[in-house]
């Protein structure tokens, strides 16, 4: 089964994340979170398993977590998997978009669904 992986470093974000990513059907891919705000760059082994698919929201941008992001950044170049990249901010962080390794397109559609929140997106 391929996973989401959502990499965030506001906490509430990952508790946002949970409170419906269980109640999701099939054939919607399992998230999975993981709070760039522990391990200080420490990114865990087996966080990349059966990825389909790594979006990084980051409070502050890279610089925020410098370190990891960019072994992560990295892991998933060497393994194809498409990675985007989100300022924690509801405005769009030109930077971060410049990291992602998808065409600006589908960067921006994703960001539509960060910024609008909730369950229906």
């Amino acid at each position: 089964m391929s996973s989401i992986i959502f990499v965030t470093n506001a906490d509430s974000e990952i508790l946002a994340v949970r409170s419906f990513a269980d109640s999701i059907v099939d054939p919607f891919p399992q998230v999975r979170c993981f709070s760039a705000s522990l391990g200080q760059g420490a990114v865990p082994s087996g966080l990349l398993e059966d990825a389909s698919v790594v979006l990084v929201r980051l409070l502050g941008g890279k610089d925020a977590w410098e370190a990891g992001f960019g072994s992560l950044a990295s892991e998933c170049e060497s393994r194809s998997i498409p990675f985007l990249c989100f300022g924690g901010e509801i405005e769009p962080d030109p930077a971060m978009a410049s990291l992602s390794s998808v065409g600006f397109e589908k960067w921006a559609e994703a960001f539509a669904y960060l910024s609008e929140g909730g369950p229906a997106n």
